[in-house]
């Protein structure tokens, strides 16, 4: 059986942003999960934060890269796009614990969809976040 992982935003801006200080470790986690197979998998809405953020960070030219990769060539991550009944799940969860946490509104859809397809391993360097939602970090 193949091992699936959730590719969060802060890895994708770490691979994709030379100057970002996790980037020589981000290379080398991608390098490793693909050393044995694994479904890589992220969302819509990752995709989005991921391509503002390297382009408010970075500029243009890491935010294209990006970009390009996810529309224009064959990625080596699948894109899952969240459908209205994720969105209003993920709306409940950011009511349910946004009280005492500060999760955004994309890590709540990204615990719906990782809950809703039994995905327990992410990608990340938002580690508080996602070890709070109980998931484990690669």
């Amino acid at each position: 059986m193949i091992d699936t992982v959730f590719i969060d935003t802060s890895a994708f801006v770490a691979v994709y942003n030379r100057k970002d200080q996790y980037h020589s470790q981000a290379i080398n986690i991608l390098r490793d999960l693909h050393k044995i197979p694994h479904l890589l998998l992220t969302s819509n809405y990752i995709v989005s934060e991921t391509l503002t953020l390297l382009l408010a960070r970075e500029g243009f030219n890491s935010s294209f890269r990006f970009g390009k990769r996810v529309f224009e060539e064959k990625p080596e991550f699948e894109v899952k796009n969240l459908d209205h009944q994720d969105e209003i799940d993920a709306w409940q969860i950011f009511k349910k614990y946004n009280r005492d946490k500060k999760w955004s509104f994309t890590d709540c859809t990204s615990y719906v969809l990782m809950k809703n397809m039994g995905i327990n391993k992410v990608f990340t360097f938002d580690l508080h976040d996602f070890r709070q939602m109980g998931f484990k970090i690669l």
